[in-house]
């Protein structure tokens, strides 16, 4: 029997994965927490070699069933794996529905996907990070308060390695433009992280989708009428991306 134990960062629980013989072709995934109470087990008879799965890919199908099946609500997202760069990228954003969340994968996309993609719950540590890019979604003109006593917190450790800054927004379904952008990003995300220079910045429109919001948003929302949308756009967010490797190439 064969034993690999997972802990991914930031989580309270820990993935171990069970192989019954040398030939790795059946496994077992247990889910438990640190303290060994078993949160749920998952039996798999795929046949790997079949398959001709690599060590590695097979691990981050191990992670992302974990992440999947897991029920603790303490959860955050699973640590992304990005490719090979010199220096060390880092995405942070806050959400409440999931549009930035969406957004910082697809600027890691733009980027080549070279950038780890962090939820602010996770509270992650990127004090080992060359390259930050911080953003999140708009309510009442602001970010969530968790981002923002985030930021507050960990600005002197961050502030010099701020890349980029974006901000997801409904904006009533109109168009963004430099309001938006002064506003969101100029006079708030930039003075929460401490950052006086200019970087590439973006204001995305975002969408809501009801089933996601907590009662009060909702019903404050179908006040207006508005119906569901979704205005956010994955090649918008990849050209941001793009924007900010060229604009560091340049410094």
């Amino acid at each position: 029997m064969t034993e690999l134990i997972i802990t991914p960062n930031g989580f309270g629980v820990k993935a171990t994965i069970l192989f019954p013989n040398k030939n790795l072709d059946k496994y077992k995934l247990v889910i438990s927490t640190l303290n060994g109470k078993i949160v749920r087990e998952v039996y798999d008879f795929t046949d790997l070699k079949r398959i001709k799965m690599k060590k590695r890919e097979f691990l981050k199908l191990g992670l992302l069933s974990f992440s999947a099946m897991t029920l603790s609500n303490k959860l955050g997202a699973l640590e992304y794996y990005p490719n090979k760069s010199d220096k060390r990228w880092a995405i942070l954003y806050g959400t409440w529905c999931g549009s930035s969340r969406d957004a910082a994968v697809w600027i890691s996309e733009g980027m080549d996907g070279i950038a780890n993609v962090f939820d602010v719950r996770e509270d992650p540590d990127l004090s080992g990070y060359d390259h930050i890019v911080v953003g999140g979604s708009i309510r009442g003109g602001q970010v969530r308060d968790l981002l923002q006593e985030y930021l507050e917190k960990n600005r002197e450790k961050i502030s010099d390695k701020i890349r980029g800054l974006f901000a997801v927004c409904g904006n009533m379904m109109q168009p963004v433009g430099p309001e938006q952008t002064t506003a969101f990003i100029d006079n708030h995300i930039a003075k929460l992280c401490g950052v006086s220079k200019k970087v590439p910045s973006k204001v995305f429109l975002g969408r809501i989708t009801y089933g996601l919001l907590d009662e009060e948003s909702r019903e404050v929302i179908q006040g207006f009428n508005m119906p569901e949308y979704d205005n956010l756009k994955r090649e918008e967010c990849m050209a941001y991306g793009k924007e900010i490797l060229s604009f560091v190439k340049q410094q």
